[in-house]
């Protein structure tokens, strides 16, 4: 008896379930995003479950946005008030003023951030307006953008992340820097990721102060970052917050980076083809001596070993 009423329930719990993702797109194919957003303030909350975290929505160009939406659903279990299921999804959305032109809906666990691990339940897009977003976009910043760079939610802005102090963005800007790639900094400086154009302005203010001349393009696309609004992801070792994009841009601006790529050099991955020749000349001569003297070192050590273990074999005969 007891078996079947709990069969019983979870039966009912998933067509609740069902119910309420139809629920969700049902919305969304009405492509108005103000009915979107006034239907997550009344589920994003729940005593019972962890709260998903904030709506981010970034302006890519004039009346353009991309829109990121956790979602939290709580599904009781009948006829029960204080159990049941926390449910979490993510709404990617892409909008014209109020109007969706495309979606992704994904089903998540909570604390998964890698987005590989999240399973889709629909997509839509117009692909008519999308076209017309993609030449918008290409007119505002000189190259064709690839949808795949829409929301990037990965790329975090700072120094030594997390516990292992691992950073690849930082280790690829340096990278850059070194070798001048002014190529891969401009696709960050116009890429629709806000924390990728913050390392494109710091990548670029070392250049500059270290006397690279840029382009009218290059100019225009660091005059108007000071035109974007809106929270970004930063670190600074272990802690992870949600800073303002202007703030972290005044202060990348009040910076002086003449000497990052002094320091860079030694940072740098010693895989990259740039690095021998990046190095000061006597850097080579240095490496080569510290390698002598520790082979020397171990040599040493082994043969006074040998040493005195023959005298210790021989004292043994003895």
């Amino acid at each position: 008896m007891r078996i079947a009423l709990i069969l019983v329930l979870t039966l009912v719990s998933k067509n609740i379930l069902a119910d309420t993702i139809e629920e969700i797109i049902t919305i969304l194919d009405k492509k108005d995003y103000s009915k979107v957003e006034r239907y997550i303030e009344k589920r994003n909350s729940s005593s019972h479950c962890s709260d998903p975290g904030e709506i981010r929505k970034r302006e890519i160009i004039a009346h353009y946005y991309e829109i990121i939406i956790p979602i939290l659903i709580f599904i009781p279990t009948p006829p029960g008030k204080h159990i049941g299921d926390c449910t979490y999804y993510v709404i990617n959305l892409l909008t014209n003023d109020n109007k969706v032109i495309k979606y992704e809906v994904y089903s998540k666990k909570f604390d998964d951030s890698e987005t590989k691990n999240y399973r889709l339940i629909k997509e839509y897009s117009n692909q008519q307006e999308l076209g017309s977003f993609q030449t918008a976009y290409k007119e505002n910043y000189y190259r064709r953008l690839n949808l795949v760079e829409l929301f990037d939610i990965s790329t975090t802005y700072g120094s030594y992340c997390g516990i292992m102090g691992i950073n690849p963005f930082r280790t690829q800007l340096e990278d850059y820097i070194l070798s001048k790639n002014v190529e891969e900094l401009f696709n960050w400086l116009t890429s629709p990721n806000y924390e990728k154009k913050l390392y494109a302005f710091e990548g670029y203010k070392t250049l500059i102060q270290s006397g690279y001349k840029i382009t009218n393009n290059e100019k225009n696309q660091l005059d108007n970052l000071k035109t974007f609004k809106g929270s970004v992801r930063t670190c600074n070792g272990c802690m992870f917050m949600d800073d303002g994009f202007r703030g972290v841009l005044n202060r990348i601006n009040n910076q002086k980076f003449d000497s990052i790529v002094r320091k860079t050099k030694v940072t740098i991955n010693i895989s990259s083809n740039n690095y021998k020749q990046q190095l000061p000349g006597n850097s080579t001569k240095h490496e080569s001596s510290k390698l002598i003297l520790i082979a020397s070192l171990v040599f040493g050590g082994g043969l006074i070993f040998t040493v005195f273990s023959k005298r210790r074999n021989l004292s043994g005969k003895i």
